[in-house]
């Protein structure tokens, strides 16, 4: 009789502790995944922000280039020069600010 108790005490624990296991591993990988999500997002705008500097800054060669070769006069070379300097800027102070959060 008291082996028998003891057997299904045995068994019950060892139950008990792989519920305990499934339960702690289907947190994980719940918690892992939504840490993924939030990898990737963050790894998209990062992406996005730095095509859009590359892209201010080949602009602002572009530009740089028109002028000096006399394809655009200066008030469309000072408009322009200005547009994609600030949007270099905004796309590097966002990448700031993502690199501070991160």
């Amino acid at each position: 009789m008291k082996a028998t108790v003891a057997v299904i005490a045995v068994v019950l624990v060892a139950v008990f502790s792989l519920l305990a296991m499934v339960q702690a591993l289907r947190f994980y990988v719940l918690a892992s995944s939504a840490g993924d999500e939030g990898t990737r997002a963050w790894d998209a705008e990062r992406g996005k922000l730095e095509d859009a500097r590359r892209r201010s800054l080949h602009n602002l060669r572009e530009v740089q280039f028109d002028f000096d070769t006399g394809k655009i006069d200066q008030a469309d070379y000072d408009v322009l020069r200005v547009r994609y300097e600030q949007r270099a800027v905004a796309a590097m102070q966002r990448l700031d600010q993502l690199d501070g959060e991160g």
